[in-house]
């Protein structure tokens, strides 16, 4: 059984391992529906992303921001899934339940916002965080997010704890 310090230097050479696989954009391989991301420079399945879903009705246009450390496509399945069985996931599926009620029609467009780094052990900042929080408190009336959301821990930063650390043979 290796020691305490051979399982941390392990953990940390492939936290702090380079990330030149984090630069590609995987294509988008949307079969069995249409992307999400019709007309957008880039693809689904891009990861730690800051996006936007626009709410359209009849009488008003609502933004929901979120982010995603994943690719966008499981988010965006996340949503939708939401949008069927969990009422009060995120402000977004709360809405769209509330229209559902109503028995309004809607449609939903998505984009991509921003793409921002990873967070790596050591950084004091997460930049995916602080970016939503920034979008949140630029946009105007028809934001869906709730300002308090800008308050929000990091929810990253748990990952480099030591107490989470798992040994990735034992599991």
């Amino acid at each position: 059984m290796p020691n305490i310090k051979t399982q941390i230097t392990k953990h940390n050479k492939t936290l702090l391992q380079d990330d030149s696989q984090e630069n590609k954009t995987k294509t988008c391989n949307c079969t069995k529906f249409a992307c999400p991301l019709k007309d957008s420079e880039l693809s689904c399945r891009t990861e730690c992303v800051v996006y936007e879903a626009t709410v359209t009705t009849e009488d008003n246009i609502r933004t929901y921001t979120g982010l995603t450390e994943k690719e966008f496509k499981t988010r965006y399945y996340q949503h939708r899934h939401d949008f069927n069985s969990k009422r009060d996931s995120t402000e977004l599926s709360k809405y769209v339940w509330e229209l559902k009620d109503k028995k309004e029609k809607f449609e939903i467009s998505w984009k991509i916002l921003k793409r921002v780094p990873k967070l790596k052990n050591g950084q004091k900042m997460c930049r995916l965080c602080t970016t939503e929080a920034l979008v949140i408190m630029k946009n105007g009336k028809n934001q869906l997010n709730k300002r308090t959301e800008i308050l929000n821990k990091c929810r990253h930063q748990n990952k480099f704890l030591l107490k989470n650390y798992k040994d990735k043979k034992k599991t």
